[in-house]
């Protein structure tokens, strides 16, 4: 049996739009089920819940477009291994693609987040290792250090020469100079 599900939201496709595709995949109009977002959220997803709750094995899930049956990516794949599970498959009228989703794939999906999951977690610790040892902990690199420092020091120290005139040599603001150096004498 043909289900069809209308997801509307402020960025989406219209009623109107969703409805005639749904008429255009032989849905009967008392089988269409509509979640309203347009309020924004948070998302109850009553209609959808109740038409997967409904749904038995043969039947086919019609939507106008993918992103329709969901508002994210986990949203998306816990409604089609459900669809699954039940032993359903959806039907994308925009692309005429039909889709069963096999069992396996929910465990293929959830291998694949958690790889990418440890490798972003892996990449995090690096960089903050390095932030670490390098003892920047973010930011721009500082203009002043090493010999330049030291040299803006020197030139800090004698009182004839202005603040300007160093801060333009070096640069950098005569703010970030009473910063990095303190007070002249």
């Amino acid at each position: 049996m043909k289900l069809g599900y209308v997801r509307l939201s402020v960025a989406g496709p219209s009623l109107d739009s969703q409805l005639a595709a749904q008429r255009s995949a032989g849905v009967h109009p008392s089988k269409i089920m509509i979640d309203d977002h347009q309020a924004g959220a948070p998302y109850a997803f009553e209609a959808r819940s109740m038409l997967l709750f409904s749904m038995k094995s043969g039947d086919e899930l019609v939507v106008a477009a993918a992103s329709r049956l969901g508002v994210g990516l986990d949203d998306v794949l816990g409604v089609l291994a459900e669809v699954s599970r039940r032993g359903a498959s959806v039907f994308d009228v925009e692309t005429g693609q039909r889709s069963v989703w096999h069992p396996d794939a929910a465990g293929i999906v959830d291998f694949a987040r958690r790889a990418t999951s440890g490798i972003r977690l892996e990449v995090d610790a690096k960089m903050q290792r390095g932030r670490v040892l390098s003892e920047r902990l973010g930011g721009p690199r500082p203009k002043l250090e090493g010999d330049r420092l030291e040299r803006a020091r020197r030139l800090w120290e004698d009182p004839v020469i202005p603040a300007q005139a160093i801060a333009d040599e070096f640069e950098v603001s005569v703010r970030t100079l009473y910063r990095r150096l303190g007070d002249r004498n």
